[in-house]
């Protein structure tokens, strides 16, 4: 098990390399979950996204600074549509950070527009993980610690997990 656990833990470590952008999810004033997605960096491994001022978003993050991310695997590269890979986080996010380390690197993965848009209208999230989940096959989801470290493997109600085929 221990095996396995390290080999989940660099999965856990290196998904991210793969995405430019995230889904993210927040709650609205009416308690609805709404869904969007932003581009991110990761720096000192935490997670950071842009976001618009104006977007429905914003306001929700404002009232209420929990949120989720998710990286889930492109559809087209997954071998079963039912066991995308994906890496999940709840979090608490930290609004209009200002560190210029973090900004430098969007504008190194993204380019000059990054620093047009936070000219504008644009602000950095900061994410703090609270847990998180990784889904890397059937019978292969594991929980993670706020830290990003595997936990231990996830099971059903009666004990097991779903069956590799």
């Amino acid at each position: 098990m221990l095996e396995e656990n390290q080999k989940i833990q660099l999965t856990i470590n290196h998904f991210h390399e793969s995405f430019q952008s995230l889904v993210f999810g927040t709650l609205t004033s009416d308690s609805l979950p709404f869904t969007s997605y932003a581009p991110f960096v990761k720096y000192e491994n935490k997670y950071y996204f842009l976001i618009s001022k104006i977007a429905q978003h914003h306001a929700n993050l404002l009232a209420n600074s929990l949120a989720s991310i998710m990286l889930i695997e492109d559809e087209s590269k997954a071998k079963n549509i039912f066991f995308r890979k994906r890496l999940s986080y709840a979090i608490d996010t930290e609004l209009d950070v200002d560190i210029p380390e973090v900004r430098e690197l969007f504008v190194s993965q993204f380019g000059e527009m990054v620093s047009q848009l936070i000219k504008m209208n644009f602000i950095v999230v900061g994410c703090h993980i609270q847990y998180g989940h990784i889904i890397v096959g059937p019978g292969q989801a594991y929980q993670i610690d706020k830290n990003q470290e595997v936990i231990s493997q996830l099971t059903g109600i009666g004990g097991h997990g779903h069956t590799k085929s």
